[in-house]
């Protein structure tokens, strides 16, 4: 499923493949390049804001 930058994740993703390392093989299969780690790619609501920037 294509997420664009900053979108929210579908329910049960883990992971996120960057389009670069993707190639569209015909209108329902992806080949994936490039292998991902659970979490890789993903940034966590908040995790982007140090704390003492909240005051």
């Amino acid at each position: 499923m294509y997420v664009p930058t900053g979108g929210m994740l579908p329910k049960g993703a883990d992971t996120v493949v960057m389009i670069e390392y993707t190639e569209k093989l015909d209108h329902e299969t992806i080949l994936v390049n490039k292998p991902t780690a659970p979490l890789q790619n993903i940034v966590e609501i908040g995790e982007d804001v140090k704390r003492e920037s909240l005051y």
